[in-house]
């Protein structure tokens, strides 16, 4: 289950520049204990004109995870910063790219990790008619 709220800010008139804040809270229900966690998220993300063509965003993302069922009192705090940048090839193709840094500190060893991720998207967007 979960419940979350999405906050946009426009700005300026068109709309290229914005603000994006996200609350959320996530109950996971799972088989065994060690899996069964809560989660509160919140992250704030800036969009704005890279250059002339292409659009960047910057995020920043939190999420405590608390595992109070697990047989070692497992709680994570995880911390993330992402930059983005997309371009519309034409009007029906797009590509975008990310580049994101994760920290995760678990009270237990084992789940403590420093990741980075690189993301590339490549979007159609069209329609099929048949007559």
């Amino acid at each position: 289950m979960s419940l979350n709220y999405n906050w946009v800010k426009l700005l300026n008139q068109t709309g290229d520049k914005s603000l994006l804040a996200d609350v959320g809270y996530v109950s996971n229900t799972a088989d065994g204990k060690n899996y069964t966690y809560s989660k509160l998220l919140v992250a704030g993300t800036y969009s704005f004109p890279w250059s002339a063509k292409y659009r960047g965003s910057a995020r920043l993302d939190y999420a405590d995870q608390n595992y109070a069922q697990s047989t070692a009192g497992r709680k994570d705090t995880i911390y993330g910063v992402t930059m983005g940048a997309s371009q519309d090839i034409n009007k029906k193709n797009n590509i975008s790219l990310t580049l994101s840094y994760l920290m995760n500190n678990s009270t237990v060893e084992a789940y403590k990790y420093n990741k980075v991720l690189l993301g590339f998207i490549y979007s159609f967007s069209g329609s099929y008619v048949r007559k």
